[in-house]
């Protein structure tokens, strides 16, 4: 295909035109879109290249912040859990506890 045939195809409209970026974000089938625009005016590499690192990076970097959030969101939730399991379990050894000490105490010292 000519060049002129590959931006009428990926880039006619709006719609097409997104439809090519979220193929780039994906890495799907991207060389046939560039490679031939490449060729032509080796120019756009440099602009490809550029939109190819910015946007794979860039979605890399969403993705990852969105798995460290939900980890970190549900380590605090546990933590929490974890605390409120452990006061009750505290709060049900007391009466044990004073028992043990007034035990111990033999002359009522305190």
């Amino acid at each position: 295909e000519d060049t002129s045939g590959i931006v009428a195809k990926h880039f006619s409209n709006v719609l097409v035109s997104m439809l090519t970026l979220a193929q780039f974000v994906t890495c799907d089938s991207i060389a046939a879109v560039y490679a031939p625009l490449v060729l032509e005016k080796p120019g756009l590499v440099v602009y490809f290249i550029v939109a190819l690192l910015v946007i794979s990076i860039s979605l890399m970097n969403l993705v990852t912040a969105a798995l460290v959030e939900g980890a970190l969101t549900n380590a605090a939730s546990e933590r929490q859990a974890e605390d409120v399991d452990t006061k009750k379990k505290l709060r049900a050894l007391i009466p044990t506890l004073t028992e043990m000490f007034n035990q111990i105490d033999l002359d009522h010292s305190g």
